[in-house]
């Protein structure tokens, strides 16, 4: 009776000190803000996006997998998964993949909508730019 409870204290003391850390991701380091700064359209024979043209167009990525795609203010959640640079996004019943590259994102064929948009993350030289270029027109 006396090994069976110190077996069981053993155990409820591993599983307490267990608890805690079940709920905890790893952090990739691409976890945050990613504000739209541009992007192209292959429909149009490649036009360039500007920085007006994608305003309020947001991604925030949470450790764990978990964050929101941000539409005109309104968050709309999305799980994503990473491979090295590669990120893979599904949101709106949707799948989509980005790369990584520093400071910038670029989804290709965002939604499906032949668009590829480039994200910085919030406040980045790259970010900071395009909010100057945005604040310059006007």
């Amino acid at each position: 009776m006396k090994k069976t409870s110190k077996v069981l204290a053993i155990f409820m003391a591993v599983v307490s000190l267990a608890m805690p850390l079940a709920g905890c991701a790893k952090a990739t380091g691409y976890e945050g803000r990613w504000i739209a700064i541009g992007g192209k359209m292959e429909s149009l024979d490649g036009y360039m996006l500007s920085a007006e043209d994608v305003e309020g167009l947001e991604i925030e990525l949470n450790k764990g997998g978990e964050g929101n795609l941000i539409l005109a203010a309104e968050p709309e959640q999305l799980q994503w998964t990473l491979d090295e640079n590669t990120v893979t996004f599904h949101v709106l019943d949707s799948d989509m993949e980005g790369i990584f590259d520093g400071d910038t994102l670029t989804i290709q064929d965002m939604l499906g909508a032949g668009m590829d948009i480039i994200f910085a993350r919030e406040g980045s030289e790259a970010a900071d730019a395009a909010l100057q270029e945005n604040t310059e027109e006007e």
